[in-house]
This record gives structure tokens, C-alpha cells and sequence, in this order.
């Protein structure tokens, strides 16, 4: 999404940093920076935003949001998700508690986790790693009721 959003940046300008739940708040961020500096790239305010709600330590290795952004589609998870576990596990060593235990980096870390039980399960919903992640998520995202995705996590077997 990082190259995508650089794309579109000036059609941002009459949007608003706004939605639904908490699942896109990196993407509000980088929204808000277009409007705080037009011609900014959409990868300075990511690093920004993982600096300030992380740490400053581990804002380069938390660079996996290209990686991310490579592993979108679920039946097209490639071998990179586990570098970006490898990543994130690293970094997360080295966060205060507090940051350990916020939302923030627990949607960041169960991202990592989920791509890479994909990758693992060839794209499958099944797995008790992938089934736990996903249950988190689901409470993270306080959508134990809602009906459907994208709100919702997939059901796992």
C-alpha cells in the first residue's frame, strides 16, 4: 500500500483520516500526512508512525510493512512473510512492556504471525496458531458480533 498511497497522494486531499475500526490505523496516519506535508512520502509517515508507537530502536527492522503490502492477497502468501516474522519477533524484544501489551503492536505482531502461519498452511484457514491470532484479532477489534470480513477475521478450522 506504501507505493500505492505515493500514487494517489493528491486525490487524498479530499479525504478525511477516517474509518470504522481500529484494523486501519496506519493507514489513517498516512493519510493525515499528506495533509500535514503534501509531497511526503507515504513510507516517512509509516516509519514515523512505528517510531512514536513503538520505539525509535526498532523503526528500520519494522520496515516489514512493504512486506505486508507483498503478502495482501491470503492465496498468495510468499516466503518473505517469514522474514517478516523473523522481523518482528526481533523487535519485539527489545519494546517496554507497555508497548508489548498495546493494541497497536499486537495487530502489527498478529499480522507477522498470521502471514506466516499462511505461508506455512499454503494459504489454509486451519491451524491452532492461525485459529488463536485470529480470535485475538476478532477481540482486539471488538468484532466478537459483527457479521462478516473485513471487520471481522475469517473463521478458522
Amino acid at each position: 500500500m506504501l507505493l500505492k498511497w505515493d500514487r494517489i497522494r493528491d486525490k487524498a486531499a479530499t479525504s478525511a483520516p477516517f474509518s470504522e475500526g481500529i484494523y486501519k490505523d496506519i493507514n489513517k496516519v498516512v493519510i493525515a500526512g499528506f495533509y500535514w506535508e503534501p509531497g511526503r512520502k507515504a513510507e516517512d509517515s509509516v516509519r514515523e508512525y512505528l517510531s512514536f508507537e513503538f520505539s525509535p530502536d526498532v523503526a528500520e527492522d519494522l520496515q516489514v510493512v512493504r512486506i505486508f503490502e507483498q503478502n495482501h492477497k491470503r492465496d498468495n502468501i510468499q516466503d518473505s512473510a517469514i522474514r517478516a516474522f523473523e522481523l518482528v519477533s526481533k523487535a519485539e524484544g527489545r519494546l517496554t512492556q507497555k508497548v508489548h501489551s498495546s493494541w497497536r503492536w499486537r495487530i502489527f505482531y498478529l499480522r507477522a504471525l498470521i502471514n506466516k502461519e499462511l505461508c506455512q498452511q499454503k494459504g489454509e484457514l486451519q491451524g491452532e496458531n492461525l485459529k488463536a491470532a485470529s480470535a485475538e484479532l476478532t477481540r482486539l477489534y471488538h468484532a466478537e458480533h459483527a457479521p462478516s470480513m473485513p471487520i471481522k477475521p475469517p473463521e478458522i478450522r
